[in-house]
């Protein structure tokens, strides 16, 4: 960890990473000063430089669910296309809430459900609050969304 926040800190010319951890996946944790530090190099490159060239920054997401949806209507694999499909549908929502993913639970496509709750991907806790406060309008539908809490899994066994 020590060798991880000096090379970051060298790398942006300054102070603000106090803490690195290595997770087991070999992703790099990164602890900055404050809320402010976070933002000011949330969209930085000069971070992922201290990386390699093939690194990349992962935001912290909170993920919610939109009940109902049409798994058909949506297609996730193209990230862009179907989170600029919501913003098109929900014009109000693009200055509000920044959708970090999109994604279908693998259960969904693996029985081939026709409608499931969507996991929506946001970049804060405000902003998810807001989406479940006011719902997804999508395809004229107002889908309630709710807070997805993937400790909540449940293993069933046999």
């Amino acid at each position: 960890g020590v060798e991880i926040v000096r090379d970051v800190n060298t790398e942006i010319k300054a102070t603000d990473t106090i803490a690195a951890r290595r997770l087991p996946s070999g992703d790099v944790l990164l602890t900055l000063q404050g809320e402010k530090e976070r933002k000011k190099w949330e969209g930085s490159q000069e971070i992922v430089r201290a990386f390699g060239p093939n690194a990349r920054v992962k935001t912290r997401e909170f993920t919610l669910l939109a009940h109902g949806m049409r798994v058909a209507a949506i297609n996730t694999s193209n990230q862009s296309v179907g989170i600029n499909e919501i913003y098109t549908q929900n014009p109000g929502l693009k200055d509000k809430v920044r959708i970090v993913r999109i994604s279908w639970a693998m259960k969904t496509i693996k029985m081939a459900k026709r409608t499931a709750s969507l996991h929506i991907g946001v970049a804060s806790p405000e902003q998810a609050n807001w989406l479940i406060d006011q719902g997804i309008l999508y395809n004229s539908e107002l889908h309630d969304c709710e807070l997805f809490h993937g400790d909540c899994r449940l293993t069933q066994c046999f």
